[in-house]
């Protein structure tokens, strides 16, 4: 649902650009900081929760 939705918002911004700055800059902001953001926690190793075991 969200990957159509940001979908629906990069075509917006491709038909008309110049209105779409601040929708593709957020979109952006989502595509650099979620990485950043994994790579902060898997290199602190503090997890904000227990790891899912199948047992």
């Amino acid at each position: 649902m969200v990957l159509g939705l940001y979908g629906l918002l990069y075509l917006d911004v491709a038909l008309r650009p110049a209105e779409g700055l601040p929708v593709a800059a957020v979109g952006l902001a989502g595509k650099v900081l979620g990485p950043l953001g994994w790579l902060w926690l898997a290199l602190s190793g503090e997890w904000p929760w227990p790891p899912v075991s199948s047992s």
